[in-house]
Order: structure tokens, then sequence, then C-alpha cells
């Protein structure tokens, strides 16, 4: 029932019912939340809870969570936390990121590479994206 909620609040009332008939969520059930979550921290809220349940987050979770970001702030709290659990950047958490600092402003880049350079941090702030299929076939 929570996949097939349109919008945040219908979700996060079938998410109760599942909490009021005992049936502890997974991980698919979080990453759907907290991708349909409206700011950040309601994202965190739920990070929380899956802490307070012992689920392990996956790449999922944590790129929907650096999805609600609106600051650096966050963004560091967001990165911090995926790096305590030892889950490791991916593509999709890595463009999501530059797409978060494309709308942060120049202090905010900057503190990221600091954060970044600090932290040991694979990441490289892309200043654009190349299409994926640039090449045209011709019979």
């Amino acid at each position: 029932l929570i996949s097939k909620s349109e919008d945040y609040k219908t979700a996060f009332l079938h998410f109760d019912e599942m909490i009021i008939k005992k049936i502890i969520p997974d991980n698919y059930t979080f990453s759907f939340l907290i991708r349909k979550a409206n700011s950040f921290n309601v994202a965190w809220g739920l990070f929380e809870k899956m802490k307070k349940w012992k689920i392990r987050p996956n790449n999922y979770i944590f790129n929907f969570l650096i999805r609600t970001t609106n600051n650096f702030k966050d963004l560091k709290k967001s990165l911090d936390a995926m790096l305590s659990y030892g889950v490791h950047s991916d593509f999709h958490i890595k463009r999501t990121i530059n797409y978060k600092l494309k709308k942060f402003g120049r202090i905010e880049k900057l503190s990221f590479e600091d954060w970044a350079a600090e932290n040991n941090f694979d990441f490289e702030i892309k200043r654009r994206y190349k299409k994926r299929y640039t090449k045209r076939y011709k019979n």
C-alpha cells in the first residue's frame, strides 16, 4: 500500500497502520518513505526510526536522504551518517551530491570540498554532465 501512495501524507498513514499492526518495515519501505518526505527533518526522523529498529541503511536510503537536503549542514549530517555505516558512495549518490552542490552557494561548495578532503571522501565536483550516449550508430 505504501508504494502505491501518491503523496507523502497517505504513505505515512499506511506506515502508521503498519506500526499499529506490529509489522516491522524494511529498507524498501523506508526508502520509499524517505523519497516521499517533503523536508530533510521528516526524512531524518525516518532515518532515526530505522536506527531504532536496527535496520541497516543502504545506498538507496542515503541517496534519497541526500535529495532532501537544502544546505551543507544537512548534507554533511547525511554523509557523516553514511560513512559511519560504512556505506560507500556510488554513481547515483555522487550525481545527487553534484546536483545539490549546484544549488548551494560558493561557500557551501568550498565547505564540502574541505569536508571531503578531511574524510578521504572520493569525490570530484563536476561542472557539467556529458550525455551517456553521444555516438549515433549508422547502418
